[in-house]
């Protein structure tokens, strides 16, 4: 696994032979930053069609508001638009019981209400089970 990019707040790690992209936060990522992380894990997926998606937010600060509706208004509908590829997301929620709420609230509801087909997405609390069920023996 190499590290694609690293910011003061996350880390982008990808390992092409296993169609793998990791995103790692911690702390609280300033707009700009939390932004251009986000491109440029796009960027990174079509560029290498990655196919597996672990998103780490345990040792993240919850976002504003304002981000937190970029994210699930803009971002997220423009990413499942931008990769035509299908793909799966596994998701290490906030151990902020609040910021869990939060992700859940806006993934499982916001976005269906847009029209759009969500890809396999499901939480975890253990980077293990999240890696096996990324690896599943399905076709994507």
């Amino acid at each position: 696994m190499q590290t694609a990019f690293q910011s003061e707040h996350s880390c982008i790690k990808i390992d092409t032979g296993k169609e793998l992209i990791v995103v790692e936060w911690w702390g609280f990522a300033p707009p700009e930053e939390h932004r251009q992380v986000w491109h440029e894990s796009i960027d990174l997926v079509k560029k290498h069609k990655l196919k597996r998606w672990l998103i780490d937010l345990q040792d993240a600060s919850l976002q504003t508001v304002e981000e937190i509706r970029w994210t699930y208004n803009e971002w997220y509908p423009q990413a499942i638009a931008q990769v035509p590829f299908p793909f799966r997301v596994a998701i290490l929620p906030f151990r902020n019981a609040f910021g869990e709420l939060t992700l859940q609230v806006q993934l499982n509801k916001k976005v269906p209400e847009r029209g759009l087909v969500l890809p396999p997405l499901r939480y975890f609390q253990d980077e293990e089970e999240a890696l096996q069920w990324l690896f599943e023996d399905i076709v994507l």
